[in-house]
């Protein structure tokens, strides 16, 4: 097995063990403080559980998300920075890789924080229970901005340039809601979102 291989499957390891790690333990202290929080999810027609249940476990899966994203832009602004200290320690494949690494990093992050004002949005609907038009609103503005602003789009293969960022935005409010409407049962949004299982219990 070659250094490369095994710096990728030492990689994808720590990835796992740190969002694993970090939702276990954001989405333990919601359940902890979900009634001083005003977080606990009431039994009703649509749900299928029959006794309250904390929320806000979402939180925990989208810090997990967010914490191996900042670990990896320090891995890269190290060595991006410091070139001749990472070579020693990285294959010359990889080094190749970073200056285009580092190249995508702010937009990743505004794709990020597209991520984050939707994932604050479904926090203060657990909490507030926000009207479906605000929703509707904020989702279609962050959407919007990730398709015009930063140019991320699907390949239709629609000979009309106009109509397929149209689409992409409505995929994306599509997709959101999608995953809220699955949330009628316990973990199973986070389950086919394919989040760590454990940290899922209490989504």
């Amino acid at each position: 097995m070659s250094r490369s291989q095994i710096l990728f499957g030492a990689s994808v390891l720590a990835v796992l063990l740190i969002a694993c790690a970090v939702s276990l333990l954001v989405v333990g202290w919601v359940k902890r403080n979900a009634l001083r929080l005003g977080l606990i999810d009431l039994p009703n027609e649509r749900k299928v559980h029959t006794s309250p249940i904390p929320r806000g476990g979402g939180l925990g899966i989208w810090l997990g998300v967010l914490s191996v994203f900042a670990l990896g832009t320090l891995a890269v602004a190290f060595a991006n920075t410091w070139p001749k200290l990472t070579e020693q320690a990285l294959p010359a494949s990889l080094m190749e890789l970073i200056p285009g690494m580092w190249s995508k990093l702010g937009s990743i992050w505004l794709l990020l924080a597209g991520g984050s004002v939707v994932a604050l949005l479904g926090l203060m609907d657990d909490r507030f229970g926000l009207d479906w038009k605000v929703r509707i609103a904020v989702e279609f503005a962050v959407a919007a901005s990730v398709v015009y602003g930063l140019k991320l789009q699907l390949t239709a293969y629609i000979d009309l340039p106009w109509l397929t960022p149209i689409l992409s935005v409505f995929w994306i409010v599509m997709l959101i809601n999608s995953f809220n409407m699955l949330d009628n049962m316990d973990a199973l949004s986070a389950g086919v979102g394919n989040a760590c299982p454990d940290a899922s219990e209490f989504a």
